[in-house]
């Protein structure tokens, strides 16, 4: 199975009208790695998770155990970043994490 090499912002760019409950895997795992910063997850987050609207009902235990992620600081910066997606009005550029206050 080869997947066709896509740059992740391109990816981005094609999602960003569209509300993030919405989005498929790949605008999900382009997002992972440019807007969240955590590439290291993506390949769970293929496997286990077939939309936005999927990812926002992702609890802390679901990020544990289903998307593997053990690191409480990177569980909550991942639940954070949901969380300002979840409020993100389509055709806005999207927060990057980096830029989101997580206190």
């Amino acid at each position: 199975n080869i997947q066709e090499t896509v740059d992740p912002r391109q990816v981005l760019e094609e999602f960003k009208t569209v509300p993030f409950a919405q989005w498929n895997t790949r605008a999900l795992v382009a997002w992972m790695e440019v807007v969240v910063g955590m590439p290291q997850y993506i390949g769970t987050v293929r496997q286990h998770v077939t939309s936005g609207h999927a990812m926002l009902a992702l609890n802390n235990s679901d990020l544990e155990k289903r998307l593997g992620i053990p690191n409480p600081f990177h569980r909550r910066r991942l639940r954070l970043t949901i969380e300002e997606f979840r409020n993100h009005s389509p055709g806005f550029p999207h927060p990057q994490a980096a830029d989101i206050n997580h206190n």
